[in-house]
Formats: structure tokens, sequence, C-alpha cells
């Protein structure tokens, strides 16, 4: 856990009445508006080591080891198709946060109507790794600046004059930026908020973080699964508005309730048990959805999965990494943009909760319906 994660993580379990959510919580609600994930056209190609590179060679053994992957997948944004999956190309990158970004706002004004001049515009934007741009070799300070700090043009091609703010927290990034992002809706001072982020892998942090996830895991459930998904770069973007202003949207927005936390405890059956318990509060209606797999691991798809096959036909299990593969902060956008098309589809009636679990037993739940 980063020093982010641990400065914004509440140190306690939630109770069932935190759960189900305070009187008056429907009226503190978010409406999502519009969404977009872009990620790279091409195949996911294997990792291979590289000879002037020892420390990530050793890494990769570890991890190997660790984890019970033999073939680690990338799929990059990289400067060309070229067969070294682990070639940077940030230009890409930022340039695919952008797309994403434009088409989010694009969506939200097909929904919503144009955006108006008076509007305020918040930008949260988040971070998986935090400073990198001495990783992708960028000598150019204002592309340095749009990979350590925040995308400037994101602010300057949309107008983005109320807040902006950056969140580096890891896999918890999409929730605390949910929680800034309900702190300036509901505080009266922005309209509406653009949120999101870039997931990049490179190969000696993301070695790093599995070996940790590894460890975690077997400290907290006894023993580790195997993390085998392969690894896909995406940008994502989600754009919110408080829920009584979405109400002449011409669709239905997709509301969010408030996160709350959950500490699972140790071992596999007392974690079914409790996760159990804590959807079960959340999702009281016949029929509902979990998305869990925030993390790319089959011990936590086990004990997600026995949870949910424990409350019967009434729930559907989803399993992000194994759908998706794994994008670290991205991954609650992938389930959000599924539910949304579902509910565009048809199904307004079935609501869903993202179980966002880490390696070390604290999970996210996240209501939308």
């Amino acid at each position: 856990m980063s020093v982010e994660e641990k400065q914004l993580t509440p140190s306690r379990a939630a109770s069932s009445a935190e759960l189900l959510g305070e009187e008056g919580a429907s009226s503190t609600a978010l409406a999502l508006v519009g969404l977009s994930v872009v990620q790279p056209e091409r195949a996911p190609l294997p990792y291979a080591q590289r000879w002037f590179r020892a420390w990530e060679g050793e890494l990769y053994r570890r991890a190997v080891r660790k984890t019970g992957r033999r073939q680690w997948d990338l799929s990059r944004f990289s400067v060309d198709g070229g067969p070294e999956a682990s070639k940077a190309g940030y230009r890409e990158t930022l340039a695919a946060v952008g797309q994403a970004a434009k088409q989010a706002l694009a969506a939200a004004e097909a929904s919503c109507g144009r955006r108006s001049s008076r509007e305020r515009l918040a930008l949260v934007y988040s971070d998986f790794w935090g400073q990198c741009s001495h990783l992708e070799h960028a000598f150019n300070w204002r592309d340095g600046f749009d990979l350590d700090v925040i995308p400037k043009f994101l602010l300057r091609e949309h107008a983005v004059d109320g807040y902006s703010c950056k969140v580096q927290a890891g896999r918890s990034g999409f929730v605390q930026s949910l929680r800034v992002a309900g702190e300036l809706l509901n505080g009266g001072d922005i309209d509406s908020v653009l949120l999101g982020g870039v997931f990049r892998f490179y190969p000696a942090l993301g070695f790093s973080e599995a070996i940790g996830n590894a460890e975690q895991e077997r400290r907290w459930l006894g023993k580790g699964g195997q993390h085998n998904a392969p690894i896909i770069e995406r940008a994502g973007f989600i754009v919110l508005k408080r829920a009584d202003a979405a109400l002449k949207a011409k669709t239905a927005p997709v509301l969010l309730g408030a996160p709350q936390y959950l500490a699972v405890p140790a071992r596999r059956e007392a974690a079914a048990a409790a996760l159990r318990q804590a959807w079960s509060a959340l999702l009281p209606e016949p029929r509902a959805i979990i998305y869990g797999g925030h993390y790319p691991s089959s011990l936590l798809a086990a004990v997600e999965g026995s949870a949910a096959a424990a409350m019967g036909d009434q729930l559907v299990y989803e399993n992000l990494c194994r759908r998706f593969g794994d994008s670290g902060g991205i991954n609650p956008l992938l389930a959000l943009q599924r539910y949304a098309e579902r509910k565009a589809a048809g199904h307004d009636g079935v609501p869903a909760v993202l179980s966002l679990s880490d390696s070390h037993g604290g999970t996210w739940m996240l209501r939308c319906q």
C-alpha cells in the first residue's frame, strides 16, 4: 500500500448501516453522463527480458516465482508495432488521454446538451505510478509537465477553469478521485467533473507491484493465487454531474453512490462470508450484479466466486481482470462501461456493485444503478 492509500483509507470496517447509506444519500449520488475508455489496437505481445537491464530481469524472475505466472503479455501505447513490447511511447499515450477525455465530454453533451459558457468544469486526474517522465525519456519540459503533474492540454482544450488536481493512489486512484469529485459537486462550486487518467506499465514497477501483491495476499489469505492476466494499457475518463442536474438528460444516467470501505478479515472462509454479508446489505434487490477481480489473482476470484455462489441465483458475478485484462486503476471504468452498456440495452432495473478489493483485504464497494 502506498503512502497516499494509507492516508486516504479508513482504518476500520464499515457497519451494515454505513454500507446501506445514510438517510438522504440519494441527494448526494453522482450521475455518470459520459464515459470513454481508449486502448491500443495491437494485440498483446510477450515480455522479453533485456540483457542490459539486470535489475528489471531480477524483478521479473522474482515476480514469476511469487505469482506463478510464466508469461507476461503486454499491450502498450508504443510508437510502432515492433516486437519489443517494453518500448516506451509516451506521445501516443498522451494522445490517447486526449482522445478519451474528448469522447467522454462529447458523450456528456449528447446526453445533457451542449455545455454552456457558465458551466464550471473541474478535472480530477489520477495516475497509477506518479512521476514517470524519467522512465519515458521525456526531455521536453512540456511533455514532462504533462506526465509528472497534469496534462495541461486538457485544461486548455476543454476550458477547465473551476478546479484541477492529480490523485496518485495506485489501484485506489479511481475511488479516491471519486471522493474528491463528490466533495466538489455536492459543495455546489462545480457543475461537472471530468474524472479519469491513464495506466502505463513500466516493467520494473509492474513486477514490483506484482511481488508485493503476492506477498500481501499470502499474509491475508494464508497462500497466494496465480496472478495471470494480460496487461493492457488504457486511458479512460467519465463525466460526473449532480443527480438532480442530470434529471433532464436525454438518456438515463448511471447513478453512483458514495464508496464504502470494508476491512475483509483473514482466511478464505471468513473473507467470503464478510463479502457476502456486505454485498447483501448493499443489494437487497432480487437480482443484481457484482463486478469483482480488481487485481489479477485466481485466489481472489475463488473467494469472490464462493461469496457470490452462496447468494444463489440472485447475483451475477463478473471478474474484471479475467474478462478485460489488467489495467490497474482503469479497471473500475471498464466495469462502469460494461454496466452502462447493459443499462442502455434495457436492463434498467438491475443494480450493481463494484467490489474493488486489494491484496491485503481492504475492499471499496460502490453501488451503481
